[in-house]
This record gives structure tokens, C-alpha cells and sequence, in this order.
């Protein structure tokens, strides 16, 4: 009898859980959610924003390179500067 009794309460166990498992699916369509147009939405999304982020950084490279050869441009000045200063002195050194 204690068998019985045992599968009996299986039995009705896994009735409720189908109940239960039909319930749930019935719940989640009627959400009205695709969940592959929800994932390709995030997807999308993350990708504009990672493109976004590249194109910031790739601004940033070129203003960062721009300065760089905007300070090197004025040290060559200023050093040829400086050496056409110096062959001026040494011209005149030499003329003395």
C-alpha cells in the first residue's frame, strides 16, 4: 500500500508541475515579449554605443596627435631659431 500511495503522490507532483511549466508559458506569451527582438535590441544597442566610444577615441588620438605636432613644429622653430642665432654669432666672431 505504502507503494501505491508513493507513486500516487509522483503522480500528482508531476501533474502539477505540468500545470505549473503550461501556466508559466502561457504568462510569458501573453507579456507580449519576443525574446529574440528583446536580445537584438540590446545587441544593437551596445553595438552603436561601442561604435560611438571608438569614433570619441579616434577624436581624441587626432587632437592628441595634432597637439604632439604642433609642440614638436614649434621646438624645431625655436632650435633652428636658436642655430641660425649661433652661426649669426660665429659669423661675426669669425669677422672680428
Amino acid at each position: 500500500m505504502n507503494s501505491n500511495t508513493t507513486s500516487g503522490v509522483a503522480w500528482l507532483a508531476l501533474i502539477v508541475a505540468a500545470l505549473a511549466l503550461v501556466l508559466a508559458w502561457t504568462a510569458f506569451n501573453r507579456a507580449g515579449v519576443d525574446l529574440e527582438e528583446m536580445v537584438a535590441q540590446e545587441v544593437e544597442e551596445a553595438m552603436e554605443d561601442a561604435e560611438m566610444a571608438a569614433e570619441e577615441a579616434e577624436q581624441e588620438t587626432r587632437e592628441a596627435t595634432a597637439d604632439t605636432l604642433e609642440a614638436t613644429a614649434e621646438g624645431l622653430d625655436a632650435s633652428a631659431e636658436a642655430t641660425a642665432d649661433a652661426a649669426a654669432d660665429a659669423r661675426t666672431d669669425d669677422e672680428e
